[in-house]
Order: structure tokens, then C-alpha cells, then sequence
């Protein structure tokens, strides 16, 4: 799985986004695993091309990233 990262700068501080990139060895039919949707454990959910959410994006807020 290949996914991106940019950081946007802002006025103060900057934004991470997180994008979906291509998967190899496997396709939509193929995956064996659920789309996951939500956090687990304190873990983000992996970004894939076919799920509902390809983007997701974060600010420092204080003291920790939040999703926006």
C-alpha cells in the first residue's frame, strides 16, 4: 500500500493530509480485511483507495493532531 503525506503550511503552524494511494497484490475484490472507519487502539484507520474516505486531514491543536 502506497499512500501520501503533505504538509500545508498555514499561517501559524502547519496541516498534515493523509491520501489514499495504490495498493498492489490486491484489489477492492480481493482484500481480505474490512474497511476500517474509525480509530482503534489510538490508531488511525488505513486510507485505501476503495473505502469511503480517501483524505483525511489534521491540525496541531493543543498539545495533539486533531482531525478536521
Amino acid at each position: 500500500m502506497i499512500g501520501s503525506l503533505l504538509f500545508k503550511p498555514l499561517k501559524k503552524g502547519f496541516e498534515l493530509q493523509l491520501k489514499a494511494g495504490r495498493v498492489v497484490g490486491w484489489d477492492k475484490a480481493s482484500y481480505p480485511f474490512p474497511v476500517e472507519t474509525g480509530t482503534a487502539g489510538g490508531l488511525e484507520p488505513l486510507l485505501l483507495p476503495w473505502g469511503s474516505v480517501t483524505q483525511l486531514d489534521y491540525r496541531y491543536e493543543g498539545g495533539a493532531f486533531k482531525r478536521q
